[in-house]
């Protein structure tokens, strides 16, 4: 690497990143990605442009944000051919990276340091753990694809909309023999013990039993619930 050039690497969630991906794989984007867009994918508005950014460093779109041939090529290519190609795209895009280090067999402190001119210094921490994360996804490091997260949507509401549901909130305590439903009603019918389920679980203790919290606590639940719905139930579009 020419020390003498500060490069600039992103530092995006990896979760983001690889979220925009396997949504193109598997169903579908615009032709160009706008920040609007990277959102309705899950990402959240805090790291939409991030996100975008580290797509422009895949070359996976252009600076206007529109898909590229590589990225078209990575949409299409079979599910036994994915972590070949995605490689490629890592490795070329990453190319000074590896010419001093590979992630297999470097230490942390190592892979650290093939950052070391790359800005912003600040973000070095999460440029790694991006990094890190796209080899895995491709095999380049041990460990398989690292779990991830869904990303939070943020769901603006006017001032009118929250007055009119505030009642709405007000909501029973969900004792462990019920949970809600698709349609949001209280269902006796015990909520599946299993992992897939296990979230909202969790969610749904955290009610408060005083039925009073601050608007930041409460807007972080409702992103958190939402995103967990959405990670653990499909849209039936042709219902």
């Amino acid at each position: 690497m020419n020390t003498n050039t500060e490069k600039i690497a992103p530092y995006a969630p990896f979760g983001c990143v690889i979220a925009v991906i396997r949504r193109f794989r598997e169903r579908g984007l615009p032709e160009t990605l706008t920040m609007q867009e990277i959102t309705r994918v899950g990402v959240s508005e805090g790291n939409a442009p991030r996100t975008l950014q580290a797509l422009r460093f895949l070359k996976l779109v252009d600076e206007d944000g529109h898909r590229t041939q590589t990225f078209d090529r990575l949409g299409r290519v079979p599910t036994s051919e994915y972590a070949e190609v995605l490689g490629e795209i890592i490795k070329e895009a990453y190319r000074d990276v590896f010419t001093i280090v590979d992630p297999a067999e470097a230490t942390d402190i190592e892979i650290n340091d093939a950052f070391r001119y790359y800005q912003p210094q600040a973000q070095r921490g999460r440029m790694v753990t991006l990094f890190r994360g796209l080899c895995q996804e491709v095999g380049l490091v041990a460990g398989g694809p690292p779990e991830t997260r869904k990303r939070t949507k943020v769901i603006t509401a006017s001032k009118s909309m929250m007055t009119s549901n505030s009642m709405a909130l007000r909501k029973p305590k969900v004792e462990a023999s019920q949970h809600l439903d698709a349609s949001g009603i209280l269902n006796s019918t015990p909520i599946n013990a299993g992992q897939e389920f296990a979230l909202l679980q969790g969610l749904l203790q955290q009610l408060p039993e005083s039925r009073k919290w601050t608007q930041d606590r409460r807007d972080r639940w409702l992103q958190a619930f939402t995103a967990s719905i959405d990670l653990l139930i499909d849209i039936d579009t042709e219902g």
